[in-house]
């Protein structure tokens, strides 16, 4: 079964084929193609991602809250350089053990979810170069003392 997949750094056109049913897969890099349209809703169902890779496409959907429901992803999950729309989902908070966060260089807006106090693993948080409004959120991982960058 597959468990690693990277097409990262090619040409590739169009919407994602259907990757939901790789239900083993552990590493999905598709980063620096021209992937456009939606991010699929079914990633959601990739219990065993531990890296998720999309950064630098066409992505023009809002972020599907069922990545929220990546409990194994650790690593990274990088959506940014897209055209990625809409509120952050708030269910993006449940990734209680994912170290870096890369949403920078999207059209986001809104709010920055309260429920990322709960993204407790968390040393890389780049939201920079969108359109996020409100208060600043007061968050645990806002730190001195460790690596974050928050711009």
């Amino acid at each position: 079964m597959l468990q690693r997949l990277d097409s990262s750094h090619n040409a590739f056109v169009g919407s994602l084929p259907e990757l939901g049913t790789l239900l083993q897969l552990e590493l999905l890099k598709l980063s620096e193609n021209k992937f456009s349209g939606n991010i699929p809703p079914s990633l959601g169902s990739l219990s065993h991602l531990i890296e998720l890779q999309m950064g630098g496409n066409l992505f023009s959907s809002e972020i599907p809250p069922e990545l929220g429901f990546l409990s194994s992803l650790q690593v990274v999950m990088n959506l940014s350089y897209n055209n990625l729309t809409g509120n952050t989902p708030s269910d993006l908070g449940k990734l209680s053990i994912l170290e870096v966060l890369l949403l920078n260089n999207n059209y986001l807006s809104g709010q920055i979810p309260s429920t990322f106090q709960d993204l407790l693993s968390l040393v890389k948080f780049k939201f920079s170069c969108n359109n996020l409004s409100g208060p600043f959120p007061a968050i645990p991982f806002f730190k001195e003392d460790e690596f974050l960058q928050p711009y």
